[in-house]
């Protein structure tokens, strides 16, 4: 969430009327909900037993309070800190937390659904017998807390730290995003072993998500994810989870889909926009959303299946335009007859010889060989078509974060906006005439008719470990 979001916050806080922790109106508002007020000041030793609905906590500090079985909904909560608090047994629903503090605090036998936190401290505090589902966690501090299961479900958690706090190892498989830099692999117990709290031991890793026919491929990304420390590593079960034909035999529970692709979008999203993956996931997301979307367009009673993989299939179009520019730069007016990979001074005759072999064996009709240097090398392929084209300069550009792109576009100075793919039907022969059907277009549309997308990721990561740069020659 980024600081505009966070003022977006402050400017409608500041609508509402107040409410003075430590002054004299806060007594009268007692017997009955709070419902769209700021709440601000300090007060210690306070009990409340009614609910908070389109609240704004800013600033707020509260001491030995006792609000448990109080229900918050719509409420914000910006600097505030909870001291010694009891906030047991209580729904918190569609909240959002940001830079917060809760010391010695009581969370226990309580649901937070669809929340948001950021930035906030959890020291001491107590989670036994709570769930946090559907919700999002990033840069959050959770030092010597109890718990008492997997405390997260369905949730998306980023750039966290756990100190000496320990969940269950179903934490890391139902959540999206978990790594063990946020949280050692000595602090995941066996589910439900608490309290003896068994230490899950991670050469069982394999035999849980291998198997068991039960676990999905989610979950074994998901595993992956956090074994890699935070990487989204090239392999066939990362290419599984983009299979469209996958997801649309999960059509049978329509809830879920659409939260799991939108779990999932924010998950490759965020990674794509903090440069922790390539544009290639970005653009496999894209091409899921786009069949998706085909899929349910129009469907009675499918209609808001549609409308998610629209917005998300929008959100990568948005992110991929460097992707688009960076191809033009290269491909566009090429008068080359040859797509050039060069190779990094460290890569390896084995690891040379091995992709030239897969790209060979990609693209047949083109001829591949490598030229020599002192070092590095070439691999050198014939333009056969413009799809080879295409094809060969997309490849090396999906190995690209978000950044890489950028400064690719950034070296783009004076050039037009010619198009990637010129095809015309027709054959009109002048400029007063016209062809029977035409299309011109940009990547990403243009590829995605073209190639389906259907090369593996664990292509793209070779190409990335051994190929520096690309350029057309003659």
């Amino acid at each position: 969430m980024s600081g505009d979001q966070i003022s977006v916050w402050q400017k409608w806080a500041d609508q509402l009327p107040p409410i003075d922790l430590g002054g004299d109106i806060w007594p009268e508002e007692v017997g009955k909900d709070i419902i769209g007020r700021l709440i601000s000041g300090d007060v210690d030793g306070f009990e409340f037993s009614h609910n908070f609905q389109r609240c704004s906590f800013k600033m707020a500090v509260l001491s030995n309070s006792k609000l448990k079985n109080v229900d918050f909904k719509d409420c914000s909560f910006l600097e505030s800190t909870f001291i010694g608090c009891d906030l047991g047994s209580g729904s918190t629903v569609s909240c959002t937390y940001s830079k917060c503090v809760f010391i010695g605090c009581s969370l226990s036998d309580a649901a937070f659904h669809e929340c948001m936190y950021l930035e906030c401290r959890f020291i001491e505090c107590d989670f036994r017998s709570s769930m946090v589902r559907n919700s999002q966690i990033k840069e959050c501090l959770f030092e010597e807390c109890k718990t008492s299961n997997k405390v997260f479900d369905g949730c998306i958690l980023f750039n966290n730290s756990f100190k000496k706090t320990s969940i269950d190892f179903r934490a890391i498989i139902d959540n999206f995003g978990l790594d063990c830099r946020q949280i050692d692999q000595g602090l995941i117990r066996v589910d439900r072993s608490y309290p003896e709290a068994e230490i899950y031991e991670f050469d069982q890793a394999d035999n849980h998500t291998s198997k068991s026919s039960q676990t999905s491929p989610f979950e074994s990304l998901r595993l992956d994810f956090y074994l890699a420390e935070g990487e989204l590593e090239g392999s066939t079960t990362l290419d599984k989870v983009f299979e469209a034909e996958a997801w649309l035999s999960m059509v049978r529970a329509p809830i879920n889909f659409m939260r799991l692709l939108q779990d999932f979008s924010s998950f490759v999203l965020y990674l794509y926009d903090t440069d922790k993956v390539p544009v290639l996931i970005v653009v496999k997301m894209y091409v899921l959303t786009d069949k998706i979307w085909s899929s349910f367009q129009g469907a009675l009673g499918s209609e808001h299946l549609a409308q998610t993989a629209a917005g998300v299939n929008l959100q990568c179009l948005q992110r991929i335009e460097h992707l688009d520019r960076a191809s033009d730069r290269i491909v566009g007016n090429t008068q080359g007859s040859k797509i050039v990979y060069r190779s990094f001074d460290w890569a390896t005759d084995e690891q040379i010889d091995d992709l030239s072999k897969e790209l060979a064996a990609l693209l047949p009709e083109s001829h591949f060989f490598i030229r020599p240097r002192n070092s590095p090398v070439d691999i050198v392929f014939s333009i056969g078509n413009s799809a080879t084209l295409l094809l060969g300069v997309y490849l090396f550009l999906n190995t690209k974060t978000r950044i890489q792109l950028a400064q690719q576009k950034a070296k783009d100075v004076g050039r037009g906006n010619t198009p990637l793919v010129n095809l015309e039907i027709g054959g009109a022969s002048g400029k007063e005439q016209m062809s029977l059907v035409h299309f011109s277009g940009n990547l990403p549309r243009a590829v995605t008719f073209c190639f389906e997308i259907n090369f593996s990721s664990t292509l793209i990561s070779r190409i990335k470990n051994v190929v520096k740069d690309v350029h057309i020659e003659k």
